[in-house]
């Protein structure tokens, strides 16, 4: 089940069994418990000009907001929502939600925003930002590598929307509340990793060359010879689109930056050798 099935087969269960239905923030006293977390952040740091607060079915916010405005009025509030879940801006606009697919926000991924979550925090958020795919996993993997931190998807949901829209936040002090750190291990690994690809610092080249003793020492003398680190090697003999006698490889390397990828596929270049991709 997801939290929308979830939530149906909790409700029937009520029905059927007399239990009591607590929503997980569709719910005024809910909504007063998170407001906690307000007052908390402005008690440890009152300088700030601005949180912001990743939105779900909206609990959170509404009480963030509600508490933060109460005790500094002129504090902006934000709200982010993955583009694959955005039932608060889609609300606002007086629109259906479209929310479908899988999202690495997974803490966020709500179908439909509560309407008492809502209806006490549309009138003091800001602005809500709606967030991509690439820009969580970039929040989390700056959280790990730059602060040591842990943080789900959609923990990292206010540092995201910071990296992902700079210029709204020029010239303030902002709170980014981290609401979640259950993200497992191989899925960490896979996002630290596509980060390195996304900037460059883990990238593959694929080089055509004769099929011969030597070639590979050869090439991997260049890349070592400028500091780039061989992860994997893949010798491809039955590309169609390459020569009998030739052979496809594809060399995985971990660099430092952009630039020094781009040394290296230049040094390759100079030697002759003859690069599909980098």
């Amino acid at each position: 089940l997801d939290f929308t099935g979830s939530t149906e087969e909790a409700k029937r269960l009520e029905a059927e069994k007399g239990y009591v239905f607590v929503s997980a923030f569709d719910d005024e006293g809910i909504v007063a418990g998170q407001g906690v977390c307000g007052i908390e952040f402005l008690e440890d740091a009152p300088e700030v000009d601005a949180l912001i607060v990743p939105i779900g079915g909206g609990g959170l916010i509404a009480g963030t907001a509600i508490a933060a405005k109460a005790m500094k009025p002129g504090i902006k509030v934000f709200g982010v929502e993955a583009a694959r879940y955005p039932s608060f801006t889609a609300k606002r606009a007086g629109l259906p939600p479209v929310c479908t697919g899988q999202t690495i926000a997974e803490g966020i991924a709500i179908k439909a925003v509560g309407d008492i979550p809502f209806g006490l925090a549309n009138a003091l958020i800001d602005e809500v930002f709606v967030c991509e795919e690439a820009d969580f996993e970039r929040g989390v993997s700056y959280m790990a590598t730059m602060e040591k931190t842990v943080c789900e998807g959609a923990g990292a949901g206010g540092l995201a929307a910071m990296l992902a829209n700079p210029e709204a936040f020029k010239g303030m002090k902002v709170g980014i509340e981290l609401t979640g750190g259950n993200i497992d291990a191989r899925m960490l690994a896979v996002v630290l990793n596509r980060e390195m690809v996304r900037e460059r610092r883990l990238l593959v080249y694929r080089i055509l060359g004769d099929d011969r003793p030597g070639m590979l020492s050869a090439m991997a003398a260049v890349i070592g010879g400028l500091g780039g680190n061989i992860i994997d090697v893949v010798h491809n003999r039955l590309a169609l689109d390459v020569p009998a006698k030739g052979a496809e490889f594809d060399i995985m390397v971990e660099t430092r930056d952009s630039a020094h990828a781009d040394e290296i596929g230049e040094a390759l270049k100079e030697r002759g050798y003859e690069l599909r991709m980098g």
